[in-house]
């Protein structure tokens, strides 16, 4: 009985948690304030979650699940492509949604200056997208081999190139002539 109800204290403060950092952003993070905010102690926050990286890993994670369920719930309603990407398009460009932009960008700069204290933060945040991505645009009619998960590459160092997806094709040399 006791874990389900930690399990339950935790969950709760995880939500909460996401929303005071997609509000207040990472760059000045600390964990007394975000306690007292919280209503609850910095001990408590290292008790449920061992760490302020893990923290902040797990509620990105909480986060991109939030935002992966909303956008998948609203664009599910569309009876049309068209309609799916225009709820789409509301959706992604909401006042939230760039809030939470503005967290994520936040969090993937920080990852990409300290990959060691982020590990394997930005490709799991690619993958999830990719596969959302996917899903939708198959759903939508768009073959399976042509969706962009089929064609993407999350390569070992997200700083190379886009920092994410890149193309497999070998590109073709362009000479001048002379």
């Amino acid at each position: 009985m006791r874990r389900a109800i930690s399990a339950e204290c935790r969950a709760h403060l995880l939500e909460k948690v996401v929303d005071y950092m997609v509000k207040h952003g990472l760059v000045d993070l600390s964990l007394r304030p975000l306690a007292a905010a919280l209503r609850t102690s910095p001990r408590m926050l290292l008790y449920f979650f061992g760490s302020k990286e893990r923290l902040i890993a797990e509620a990105m994670a909480a986060s991109r699940r939030r935002q992966q369920q909303a956008f998948v719930g609203l664009t599910a309603r569309a009876s049309s492509p068209r309609e799916q990407l225009t709820l789409a398009w509301q959706f992604l460009s909401s006042a939230y949604t760039m809030k939470y932009f503005s967290f994520v960008f936040e969090v993937y700069a920080l990852a990409l200056r300290q990959p060691k204290r982020f590990p394997n933060l930005l490709e799991r945040m690619m993958r999830d997208w990719l596969s959302l991505s996917e899903r939708g645009l198959v759903a939508a009619g768009v073959k399976k081999k042509r969706a962009p998960a089929g064609h993407a590459h999350v390569g070992d160092d997200p700083r190379s190139a886009t920092g994410c997806a890149r193309d497999r094709r070998p590109r073709q040399s362009r000479k001048r002539p002379r």
